[in-house]
């Protein structure tokens, strides 16, 4: 992974900002209403990203990715590319945050 230019980090990390709240909100469409969270896993293959969609609660709920979602994932990953910083695994999670009474989202990567 290239380390990004100091000039041009602000801009990326606007670009990721504006993917984020759609990202959530596309995974928070598909989820089951009992859910009070759910992780996205997704991982890059040579062609494309697979996605998993979980619940650490031990809700059993198959859960399939929404054309929605997938067209999120793919801004985020043509994001990543273009500043040639791409991942290997990001573990995107929606979580009910009770001190604010409202959806909550945070993200991991793996390079």
């Amino acid at each position: 992974m290239k380390r990004i230019p100091d000039d041009k980090q602000k801009e990326f990390q606007s670009k990721q900002k504006e993917i984020y709240p759609l990202l959530a909100s596309a995974l928070l469409k598909i989820i089951p209403e009992h859910w009070t969270s759910a992780d996205l896993d997704l991982i890059t293959g040579k062609e494309e990203i697979a996605h998993s969609i979980s619940n650490k609660d031990g809700n059993k709920d198959i859960v399939t990715p929404s054309m929605e979602l997938f067209t999120e994932t793919r801004k985020l990953e043509l994001l990543f590319r273009e500043y040639d910083c791409m991942w290997a695994k990001a573990k995107f999670k929606v979580y009910w945050n009770e001190s604010v009474e409202s959806w909550d989202y945070s993200i991991d990567y793996q390079y």
